[in-house]
C-alpha cells in the first residue's frame, strides 16, 4: 500500500525524457533544488537515484507519452512516494532548435505552477503489462 504524501518532508517534481538507452531527468522543487542527471534506463536506477539525492521526498513523476508506452507510468505508481503521470506531448511547446532538458523543465514549471500539461488517461491492459 502506498504511503500518504504527508509522511515525506516535501515534494520533488520529476521530467522523464524517455529513450531506449538512456532517461534524462530533470529534477526540480519549491525548495529551490534543480538536477539534471541521465540514468539507466529501469526503474530500479531511476528509484535508487533519486531516494539518494533526496531522502524522505515525495516525487511528482511526469514524462510525455511515447514509443515506450506506459509501463514507466505503472512501475512508478506502484513505488511507496511515487506518483507519475504521462502528458500529450502536444501540451509541451517545443520548436526544432530546443534542448530535451529545457522541454523537461517547462513541463515541470507547468506542474510546479499547478498548470500542469493535461494527463492522459491511462488504461491497463494485459498488452501493456508485457512490454518489459
Amino acid at each position: 500500500m502506498k504511503e500518504s504524501q504527508s509522511n515525506f518532508i516535501e515534494t520533488a517534481y520529476v521530467g522523464i525524457d524517455v529513450h531506449k538507452r538512456s532517461w534524462k531527468v530533470c529534477l526540480l522543487g519549491n525548495f529551490g533544488f534543480m538536477k539534471q542527471f541521465s540514468c539507466k534506463p529501469d526503474v530500479p536506477t531511476l528509484v535508487k537515484s533519486l531516494q539518494k539525492l533526496l531522502p524522505n521526498f515525495y516525487f511528482q513523476c511526469a514524462y510525455e507519452a511515447g514509443f515506450s508506452g506506459f509501463c514507466l507510468h505503472h512501475d512508478l505508481n506502484q513505488i511507496d512516494g511515487f506518483n507519475c503521470i504521462v502528458v500529450n506531448p502536444a501540451d509541451i511547446p517545443t520548436s526544432d532548435k530546443e534542448r530535451t532538458q529545457k522541454r523537461i523543465k517547462e513541463m515541470l514549471e507547468k506542474l510546479l505552477n499547478n498548470s500542469k500539461p493535461m494527463e492522459l488517461k491511462v488504461f491497463t491492459s494485459l498488452k501493456n503489462q508485457t512490454k518489459h
